[in-house]
C-alpha cells in the first residue's frame, strides 16, 4: 500500500496545524466520553420505537426552564425552586394499563414470585387499613387468590423479603392512622398459603429494611415506636426453608444512617440500602385514635452497601432524595431500578412532593441515571418486572401534571376515600433502556459482547448480513456507516434495522445517524473508535468485550459458541496481537515523523499530511505496535474514554500526530498501565491471510476455504459481498438460510425470528457446537499459558 503524502515547507503551518488537530482530537474525545450522545434521528418515523442511538441533550432553554420551573401554589412568592424539588428530565415512556387491584392500597407490601406479585396489607383510607393477601398473575393479567393475614400481624409499613417460597414479614405497624409499630414476626409458604411465627424482633420497628443475606434474615433502621425517633440497630437471625435456626435474634453492625421507607437490596452476595428519610408522622399526644400529626422530615440521597468484612460502604448518592421506595425497586441487568417515591417537602407550602422517575443504578459503572418517567408522579408504589416488562400498582399519586404533592386523604365520607391507586400500569421499555434485556451475569453465565460494525458507501446490505450472522440478544450492536456514505443510505440502514421485530423485542441494536470524516489511516480512526466504546457504555454499560467489526468481516463460528467459550475466561483479559516487543529504530522513526490527519477537522475524509519536521522520541511511555484489531474489556475502554489517570489522554495527544495509530495506542495504553499491563493475551481470533506486501491482506473467496476451516479463529477478514464463500460459511459452519438468523439456545427455528417475536427465548444459556468446545480449549490454553508466562509487554 502506497500511503498518500504531502510536504509541508512551512514550520510555523506545520505547529498550527499540529496544535489544532491535538485539539480537535481532545475535544472529539470529550465529546465522546460525555454524557450527551452524538446527534442522530429525529424524524417522525423512529418518533415512537426508537432503534437509532437516541438525542438525550437537554437544550440550554430546557435546562433553565426545568431549573426554575414553578408550581402553581408558589407563584405568589418568586421563590425559585431548587433542583431537588423539580421533576429530574428523562424519557417519555408508554404505558399500558392492565387488570385494576381489588382494593386501593397506601403503604402496602408486595412480594414478586416467578410470574405472581402477593400484595399486603396497606391503608385503603387513613382509618380503614387491610388484612388480606391479594396475588397478581403477570401471564394471565388477572388477580385472584385472597386470603387472610394473621390477626397479630402488622397492617402497612412491613419489613419483608423471600427465598422464592417462604416470605418473611418483620414488623410493621398495626392498626390504622398513626399507631405505633409492632415486633411480631412472621413466614408465609406461599405453596400451602400455611403461616408461622418466627422470633419477634427484640423491640418494635416501624418500615425498617429488610433481606435475606448470606442465610440470614437481616433487619435494620426503620423508625423506633413513636413512628418519627431513626433506629440505627441492626439485627440478623438464621433462616432456612421458612423456619428460624436460632431463637434470638443476633446484634449487627448499626446502619449509619437510620430511619423508614428505604430500599434493601442483595445483588451478587453484595446488600446494599437506598434513600429513606429521617422522622415521619406521630399520632397527636392524647388522641385516642392515634390521628396522625405531621413532624418534621428530611429525605436523602444516600446509598450504602454491605462488604464481605460487615462494614458499610458510601456509594455514589441517588439522582435526588428519595422515599417511600421499599417495595418500588427490582432487580435488572444487574442494575436496580426504582420507580417513585417523595423527595423533601416543598419549601414555601410545606407539602409533600412526589417522585415520578425511574432511575437506575447499574452496579457495573455505579452511577446513577434516570431511563423514564412513570404516567403520574407517585409513592409507595409496588413494583414488579415480568418478561421485558416494568409493572407498578397502587400507591398514592399526584394532583395532576402541575402538583407534585399528593391528593388528599378525605375521611369524611366512606366513598371520599384517599386518591391511591388500584390499578396496575405496565410498560415496556424502549430501545435505548438497559433495563429491557433481561439477562443473567456473574459466574457461570455467558459474557454480554459490545460489537462495533462500521462500514461504508453502498456497505449497508453487506452489515446486515454481518449483524444477523452474530446477532445474540444477550449482545449489544451498534452500526456506523461513515462520511462516504450518503444521508439516505444510513436512514435506509436504520429503517431496515427498525423493520425487523427481533431487534425491536430486545432492543439491542443502535444505528449512529449523523456520520463524520474518517480516515482509517489517520487519527480519526481512532477517535472514531473511542467514540463508538463512549455510545455503547451510555447505551448499555452492561457488556463485558468490546468487538470491532467491519462490513467485510464475517464469522466462523455461531455467538453461542463464541460466547460459550468466553463464559470461562477471566474477565479482564484483553485480546491484543503485538507485531513486535520492541520498537526498532525505522519503526522510531515513523513515530518521530509529524502526521495531521484534517479528517478531525472536517465533516468528509481528507488525506493525510506527511511533515518534514519531526519530534523528539517520547521517553514518558514505551512505544508499542500490533493488529488493528482487538477485543478490549470494557474496563479497558471505560480507562480509555475516561481514564482516572493522565496516560489516556497524553497517549491520545500522541497519537494524534502519527499514521495508523489504531495499530499502537491500545497496545501502548495496555502495556504502560499498571492496571492493565499484565491483562493482554495474544490474539487469535481473526483469520487474515496477508499479501507479499504485509500491508495488505488477501480477499478471501472459495479457494481459501480449507485454511479458513481449520483455522479455529472466530472472525474472517476481508470478503467481498456476497461471494460464494459466504454462502458455504453459512450453510456448514453457521448453519444460517439467506436473509436468516443464526440458530442457537435463544431461537431454534431462526428463520421464525426475522417477522416473529421471541420472548420466551432462555437467554442465559447457549448451545456450543464442536467449534465453541474447540475454542473453550483454545483459550483456556493461552489462559493457562500466561499464568506461566512473561507478559508481552515485558518480552524482548
Amino acid at each position: 500500500m502506497v500511503r498518500p503524502s504531502a510536504k509541508l515547507g512551512s514550520a510555523k503551518l506545520v505547529v498550527i496545524c499540529i496544535g489544532l488537530l491535538g485539539f480537535a482530537l481532545v475535544a472529539d474525545f470529550l465529546w465522546a466520553s460525555s454524557s450527551t450522545l452524538a446527534s442522530n434521528w429525529t424524524s417522525k418515523e423512529s418518533s415512537s420505537t426508537k432503534i437509532v442511538v437516541p438525542n438525550d441533550a437537554i437544550t440550554k432553554e430546557t435546562q433553565k426552564t426545568q431549573k426554575h420551573a414553578k408550581y402553581k401554589n408558589d407563584t405568589f412568592s418568586g421563590r425559585v425552586l431548587a433542583a431537588a424539588y423539580a421533576d429530574l428530565p428523562g424519557p417519555e415512556l408508554e404505558w399500558e394499563k392492565r387488570a385494576t387491584a381489588p382494593v386501593p392500597r397506601l403503604d402496602g407490601a408486595a412480594i414478586q414470585i416467578k410470574d405472581r406479585l402477593f400484595v399486603f396489607a396497606g391503608y385503603g383510607t387513613i382509618d380503614l387499613v387491610h388484612s388480606h393477601v391479594d396475588i397478581y398473575n403477570f401471564t394471565d393479567n388477572t388477580w385472584g387468590g385472597r386470603f387472610d393475614m394473621p390477626k397479630e400481624m402488622a397492617h402497612s409499613h412491613l419489613g419483608m423479603v423471600t427465598d422464592g417460597r417462604y416470605i418473611y414479614i418483620v414488623t410493621g405497624q398495626y392498626g390504622p392512622q398513626c399507631r405505633g409499630p409492632t415486633a411480631r414476626t412472621f413466614v408465609l409458604d406461599t405453596e400451602t398459603k400455611q403461616w408461622q411465627d418466627l422470633p419477634p424482633l427484640p423491640v418494635p420497628r416501624y418500615a425498617p429494611a429488610t433481606q435475606l443475606w448470606r442465610g440470614r434474615l437481616h433487619v435494620m433502621g426503620g423508625s423506633k415506636e413513636n413512628r418519627h425517633t431513626p433506629g440505627l440497630e441492626h439485627w440478623s437471625l438464621a433462616v432456612k426453608d421458612g423456619k428460624a435456626l436460632e431463637k434470638e435474634w443476633r446484634t449487627e453492625i448499626p446502619i449509619p444512617r437510620g430511619g423508614p421507607h428505604r430500599a434493601c437490596v442483595v445483588v451478587d452476595d453484595r446488600l446494599y440500602v437506598i434513600g429513606g428519610q429521617e422522622g415521619d408522622f406521630m399520632a397527636k399526644p392524647g388522641s385516642p385514635l392515634f390521628k396522625c400529626s405531621r413532624r418534621l422530615e428530611v429525605v436523602y440521597t444516600d446509598v450504602y452497601m454491605l462488604d464481605d468484612e460487615m462494614k458499610w460502604k458510601v456509594l455514589p448518592p441517588m439522582p435526588k432524595p428519595n422515599s417511600h421506595i421499599e417495595f418500588a425497586w427490582v432487580v435488572v441487568n444487574n442494575s436496580i431500578v426504582i420507580s417513585g417515591g417523595t423527595t423533601e417537602k416543598h419549601p414555601i407550602t410545606k407539602k409533600m412532593v412526589l417522585n415520578g422517575e425511574v432511575v437506575q443504578f447499574n452496579l457495573n459503572t455505579l452511577k446513577w441515571s434516570v431511563i423514564g418517567k412513570l404516567p403520574y408522579r407517585v409513592k409507595t408504589t409496588l413494583v414488579g418486572f415480568w418478561n421485558g416488562w416494568l409493572y407498578f400498582t397502587s400507591g398514592q399519586r399526584d394532583k395532576g401534571p402541575d402538583d407534585p404533592s399528593p391528593r388528599k386523604v378525605i375521611v369524611s365520607r366512606f366513598n371520599n376515600m384517599p386518591k391511591v391507586s388500584s390499578r396496575v400500569t405496565v410498560n415496556k421499555l424502549q430501545y435505548n433502556q438497559p433495563i429491557k434485556r433481561l439477562v443473567s451475569k456473574g459466574k457461570g453465565y455467558p459474557p454480554v459482547l459490545a460489537y462495533w460494525i462500521c462500514g461504508t458507501k453502498g456497505e449497508g446490505k453487506k452489515m446486515m448480513r454481518l449483524l444477523k450472522a452474530i446477532y445474540h440478544p444477550r449482545n449489544q450492536y451498534l452500526l456506523q456507516l461513515d462520511d462516504a456514505s450518503s444521508h439516505s443510505e444510513r436512514l435506509e440502514l436504520a429503517q431496515t434495522v427498525k423493520s425487523l421485530n427481533v431487534f425491536e423485542e430486545f432492543g439491542n441494536v443502535d444505528v449512529i445517524g449523523k456520520s463524520y470524516g474518517m480516515n482509517r489511516m489517520g487519527s480519526s480512526a481512532l477517535s472514531a473508535t473511542l467514540h463508538a466504546a463512549a455510545l455503547l457504555l451510555k447505551l448499555n454499560a452492561d457488556w463485558d468485550w468490546f468487538i470491532t467489526l467491519t462490513a467485510s468481516d464475517y464469522p466462523l463460528m455461531t455467538q453461542d459458541d463464541i460466547l460459550h467459550a468466553f463464559t470461562f475466561l477471566p474477565m479482564d483479559l484483553n485480546f491484543i496481537h503485538f507485531s513486535n516487543k520492541t520498537i526498532v529504530r525505522k519503526e522510531q522513526q515513523d513515530f518521530n515523523q509529524i502526521v495531521v490527519d484534517p479528517s478531525l477537522l472536517y465533516e468528509t475524509r481528507t488525506p493525510l499530511f506527511f511533515a518534514v519536521e519531526s519530534r523528539e522520541t517520547p521517553d514518558a511511555f514505551k512505544i508499542f505496535k500490533g493488529s488493528p484489531w482487538v477485543i478490549l474489556t470494557r474496563a479497558l475502554m471505560e480507562y480509555s474514554v475516561s481514564g482516572w489517570d493522565n496516560l489516556p489522554r497524553k497517549l491520545l495527544m500522541f497519537f494524534s500526530n502519527v499514521a495508523y495509530p489504531i495499530e499502537s495506542y491500545f497496545h501502548t495504553l495496555v502495556c504502560n498501565s499498571i492496571h492493565f499491563h499484565n491483562t493482554s493475551v495474544h490474539n487469535l481470533l481473526m483469520y487474515t491471510l496477508w499479501d507479499t506486501d504485509p500491508s495488505e491482506s488477501q480477499t478471501l473467496d472459495l479457494s481459501h476455504y480449507p485454511t479458513i476451516f481449520e483455522s479455529g479463529a472466530a472472525f474472517a477478514r476481508p470478503f467481498q459481498e456476497d461471494d460464494l464463500i459466504l454462502d458455504k460459511i453459512d450453510d456448514l459452519i453457521l448453519n444460517r438460510s439467506p436473509h436468516g438468523f443464526v440458530s442457537g439456545n435463544w431461537c431454534s427455528k431462526p428463520d421464525d425470528v426475522v417477522n416473529d417475536t421471541t420472548s420466551q427465548a432462555d437467554l442465559d444459556a447457549v448451545k456450543p457446537g464442536s467449534y465453541g468446545i474447540k475454542l473453550k480449549t483454545l483459550l483456556s490454553q493461552i489462559v493457562k499459558t500466561r499464568r506461566h508466562s512473561t507478559s508481552q509487554c515485558h518480552q524482548p
